[in-house]
């Protein structure tokens, strides 16, 4: 990963990624309120799902999948940039070879923060990803026994608790690029130096 690449993540990409996700955070989708109108999407893609299986996005709640779709690719560029940043850390910054041992904890936290980051985006996508399965066999269920409303309170509080899980994720995105921005700036004078180090710029002779 080059140099100008970090530089564009830590000056361009994270700033406007936590601007973007403040406007996010402001819109009707992403507040507690969403409750009511998910359980009235949820009842009628039920029916939907009932009267017809093969109705279009009828397996689907549409207020959670347009809600996923819309983060899926937040996700997968977090991904992408803790990914960068620890390939550009675990190259670019020397072992500590001082008594102080600061550039350890540097690379310490830095690395830590992007494995963090990492593990838990990718169990998000992954979680997410799942929900058209395991509604559909829910549906099936409220199918074979139309009667049996619990079948389709069970899915109404799944999909809520999907939807819950999607409005956390949100606000974690927001937070974690606040806390890389905040990490960067705390330690940019000492990664500047490093960059700038003969001992660093020897790895790519």
């Amino acid at each position: 990963m080059s140099d100008e690449r970090v530089d564009k993540v830590i000056d361009v990409i994270i700033p406007e990624k936590i601007k973007k996700f403040e406007e996010l955070l402001k819109l009707d989708r992403f507040q507690w309120s969403m409750r009511d109108k998910l359980e009235t999407a949820t009842r009628n893609s039920i029916k939907d799902f009932v009267e017809d299986p093969l109705t279009n996005n009828a397996q689907k709640n549409p207020e959670v999948w347009e809600t996923f779709e819309l983060l899926r690719g937040e996700l997968e560029e977090m991904i992408d940039i803790c990914c960068d940043i620890r390939r550009w850390l675990m190259v670019r910054l020397p072992k500590a070879d001082d008594a102080t041992g600061i550039d350890t904890e540097v690379k310490a936290e830095a690395l830590e923060l992007c494995s963090t980051y990492l593990d838990q985006y990718k169990d998000d996508i992954g979680d997410i990803s799942g929900y058209s399965n395991v509604r559909a066999e829910k549906l099936q269920k409220v199918k074979k026994h139309p009667t049996i409303l619990d079948w389709v309170e069970n899915i109404v509080a799944f999909d809520w608790t999907q939807y819950t899980d999607l409005i956390v994720c949100c606000r974690r995105l927001h937070l974690s690029y606040i806390y890389l921005q905040s990490y960067f700036e705390k330690n940019s004078e000492f990664i500047r130096k490093l960059r700038m180090s003969t001992s660093a710029a020897s790895m790519y002779d």
